[in-house]
């Protein structure tokens, strides 16, 4: 579907509607007819998209594929890619092509539709087949008012989608359109298409895999932070940045406060509620894909602020008070006590940056922050 795309340069002046599964218009497969190669070109597209599927994992590159396998196949004005929601029961836009508008697809890409408002998406789900609808003159044979004034907006002449479908589980939607002429599948053009789909949804299925088991491989179970691995690889990757743009990177080290204490008190339990806590505060005042919060090990985290433009204490210190003010239930109602915590921070810039050194100096920082009295943000020495 192609809704909220730009119309193309030369829209029709004849207004058209939308009839699902109409064949007014001369058929694709007398073109086929016409020129027996065209199909074994299709289906050598096709195929070459299907070999190039199992190559990768990664998600946005399966996308891609997926899409521009179908749109050198058959030539397509436009193509679009979308994921499912169960949970919101909604689809996303996260590949599109359009042969005549590059830069409208690439706005194109996030729209998000509701199934419940835009029923008409439901049909390649529910059917298991391909939906097709075509420009014909004055029928509107039941179609989708919203989907009929679309079609008449943007000029499609026709536009056919197919779920993506792994057994029952809905992984998304592949949506078609042309604007030049109608799309008329002939049968076999049809097991094409819905075969490529089908391999295409074992794709996705497995790209959204391994992407599952990437992100439980840099996570904490407990907490959701990243982990002592990724919090490594991550400081290795700043500090380059850091040595080679001469920009300043902060490493604040902080650590729960008479943690033990809190366990016996309270129990693990209680304790590990605790850990999470203090993470769900870390990971809400970092900024997105900017700064990492890191469960280093036991009850000690650590954040990652690269090229911070507030005084790297003062985040600290903003940390701090954030989690002290926090209480904690126990499961008959009882109100218990909070935790505090004690950060370290350090501040390294320019060529002299290294991890060890950042690391040894924001221990060394929280260190004196625990001697010094604890619930205390305490900055590492000047370089």
């Amino acid at each position: 579907m192609t809704a909220k795309k730009s119309p193309p340069p030369s829209a029709p002046d004849k207004a058209a509607a939308a009839s699902p599964d109409a064949a007014a218009e001369p058929a694709a497969g007398a073109a086929l007819e016409a020129d027996p190669g065209l199909l074994k070109q299709r289906f050598m597209a096709l195929l070459e998209a299907s070999r190039a599927l199992s190559t990768s994992l990664v998600l946005d590159e399966v996308m891609g594929l997926v899409c521009k396998g179908v749109e050198k196949a058959f030539g397509l004005t436009s193509v679009d890619i979308y994921t499912y929601s169960a949970e919101r029961d909604e689809i996303t836009a996260v590949w599109s092509i359009m042969r005549d508008d590059p830069e409208g697809a690439a706005k194109f890409v996030g729209t998000v539709y509701s199934l419940a408002e835009h029923p008409y998406f439901r049909r390649a789900f529910e059917q298991r087949s391909i939906v097709e609808y075509h420009a014909v003159n004055g029928n509107l044979a039941g179609a989708d008012p919203e989907l009929v004034a679309e079609m008449q907006e943007w000029g499609e002449k026709s536009v056919l989608e197919v779920g993506l479908l792994f057994g029952d589980q809905i992984m998304g939607l592949l949506s078609v359109s042309s604007t030049e002429r109608p799309l008329h599948l002939d049968d076999v053009e049809k097991e094409l298409m819905i075969a490529f789909a089908s391999t295409a949804a074992i794709a996705i299925h497995n790209a959204h895999l391994y992407h599952q088991i990437e992100e439980q491989a840099i996570h904490d179970g407990l907490t959701g932070l990243y982990n002592h691995r990724y919090f490594f690889d991550r400081l290795q990757s700043e500090v380059a940045r850091s040595r080679r743009y001469g920009t300043p990177v902060s490493l604040l080290m902080a650590d729960i406060d008479d943690f033990k204490r809190f366990n016996d008190d309270y129990g693990h339990q209680t304790g590990d509620e605790a850990l999470r806590a203090v993470a769900a505060v870390l990971a809400a005042e970092m900024r997105r894909d900017v700064d990492a919060a890191c469960r280093y090990g036991g009850e000690e985290f650590a954040v990652i602020l690269p090229n911070t433009a507030a005084p790297a204490a003062d985040v600290a210190d903003r940390l701090r008070r954030k989690i002290e003010k926090m209480t904690f239930t126990a499961a008959d109602g009882q109100v218990l006590g909070g935790v505090r915590v004690s950060i370290g921070v350090a501040v390294h810039a320019g060529a002299s940056t290294d991890v060890n050194g950042l690391v040894s100096d924001a221990d060394k920082a929280l260190y004196l922050a625990k001697s010094r009295g604890k619930n205390r943000v305490q900055m590492a020495p000047a370089e």
